[in-house]
Order: structure tokens, then sequence, then C-alpha cells
């Protein structure tokens, strides 16, 4: 026999009943396909079927080190990685393929919450990154991005009266992070870097919504752009993305001030859900 997988899938694609890829690989309760892709959610649209493992194995194919490629299905730039395995594959100027893409088997969006923290962290949402360059990059490239893509960034700056920016809104209480936990650091000639978390009202779980933040003076008498963070499908709790205010805020004076994080489901606000840090500025 020219391999031990050829002899599990030749012998197994012959018994009754046929037994599944979990049966073996890695067994019935790590269950490691767990990506959210639509289509992709069975190991025989990539591998195939036992017999059709085992007459690949027969013509040739090497186990382990012939495995399927994204090139199979997608066309494009750097999608054909040859005969490099995906968990080993580089592009963009040599970042792995999981970087943007994440692990084999859980490519983003994944089916466990835990696997899309990293994706939502870096740009708010649980997809490959690509959409916004500023989720790695301190500002937008001139060159194109991976695959082909134009350079890109999913801020957006929408209008809210500065005066009263949260009244009538739905207050959630503290966040779930403090400021210290949540990696708040306001210099007066630096940049508001901020990674907040907010517990989810059980009538909004499971919600498709906009995260949005904001910056004011304690007296509303000055604030900042209301900024867009990109859309997410809300669980339990819900982890916002670095926020790293656009521009130094050396130019405002001294003063106490509330870093306002909150979703929205509607544009015009009128279900938006909120809470804020505040911070004071010598």
């Amino acid at each position: 026999m020219p391999s031990f997988s050829l002899a599990m899938h030749g012998k197994h694609a012959r018994v009754s009943p046929r037994p599944g890829c979990y049966d073996c690989h890695p067994g019935p309760v790590t269950q490691c396909l767990r990506t959210a892709i639509e289509g992709m959610q069975s190991c025989e649209n990539c591998h195939g079927n036992l017999q059709e493992m085992a007459t690949s194995l027969r013509n040739g194919r090497r186990p382990w080190l012939d495995e399927p490629k994204c090139s199979n299905c997608h066309q494009g730039l750097e999608i054909d990685t040859g005969s490099t395995l995906y968990r080993d594959a580089r592009g963009h100027h040599g970042v792995y393929c999981a970087t943007c893409h994440y692990e084999p088997h859980a490519w983003w969006p994944s089916l466990l919450p835990k696997d899309n923290r990293q994706a939502i962290l870096l740009q708010g949402e649980s997809g490959p990154l690509g959409k916004n360059c500023l989720a790695c990059h301190t500002s937008l490239p001139d060159e194109p991005g991976p695959h082909g893509l134009p350079p890109s960034s999913t801020a957006e700056v929408v209008n809210l009266a500065p005066s009263s920016p949260l009244e009538g809104r739905r207050f959630l209480g503290p966040p779930v992070t403090s400021s210290s936990q949540a990696h708040l650091s306001m210099p007066r000639r630096g940049k508001m870097v901020l990674i907040p978390e907010l517990l989810v009202p059980e009538d909004r779980i499971g919600e498709r919504v906009s995260l949005y933040y904001l910056v004011c003076s304690a007296d509303h008498s000055w604030c900042s752009d209301v900024r867009s963070l990109g859309r997410v499908t809300l669980g339990h709790t819900v982890l916002f993305p670095i926020i790293e205010t656009p521009t130094p805020l050396s130019g405002i004076p001294a003063g106490t001030y509330r870093i306002y994080v909150g979703f929205s489901r509607v544009p015009d606000f009128s279900d938006l859900v909120y809470s804020f840090y505040e911070v004071k500025l010598d």
C-alpha cells in the first residue's frame, strides 16, 4: 500500500455505514471546520468524499502535501500559492495569508465567536482583513492592497448635533472595561487610544449594527465628529476596534472629557445604545 492515508480512505470508502470526516479528523468533539463562509461548512466541498480522496491518492496525490488550494475556486492576484500549503503561504509583501484570512478551516468570519475577536478588534467586523487599510497601516498606502484591492478606509464621519449628542438615547451604564483595562492613553500632545467593550442588552443580541464613537467636553460645549467603526452582529458583549483620534488633541483646552461609544441599527441613531469613558486633560 503506497500510504497509510490511501489505506484508511480506500478501506472506509467501501464500508457501510460510511464514516464521516470527524470520526477521525480530529475527532467528534473538536470539529475544526468552523468557518461561516457560505458553501464551506462541509469538508467534502474542498477535499472530496472518501472515494474521491482515495482515487486522488491512487493517482499520485501526496497525502498532507498536496492539499486543496484557494485557487481551485477563486481567481485573482496572489491567490494561487503553488505547492505551498495555505498555512505557510505568504502574499502582500510577505504577510502570511492566515494573518488576514485566519487559520485553516476557521477562515473569517468564524462560527466560533472567540475566533473573530482579533478581526473585530482591528476593523470592527468579523471578516477577512483588507476592507480597511488603517487596521494595519497608519495611513492609506499609495499602492494596491492584498489581491490588488484599492486602498480604502471604512472610517466615516456622520452628523449628530454636538450640543446634546446623546439626548434621549439609551444609556447602558459603565463599560465592561475600565479606562486602564481598555488601554486608555490620552496625553495632551498625543492621541487618544482606546479598546472599549460593552455589555449588550438582551433585546439587542443578534442585531446587525454600526459602531460609533465621539469625544466631547463634559459640558458638551465641544464635540468631535461622530465616527463610524464598522458593522458587527451583536453577541452578549460587543468589543470595539481600536479607537484612535484622527488628529492630536493638543489643540483642545485642559479639562474633563467624555469618550462616548455606542451602537445603532439605523442611521438616524433613534435606537442608539451607548456608554462613555471619562478622562481628564491637565
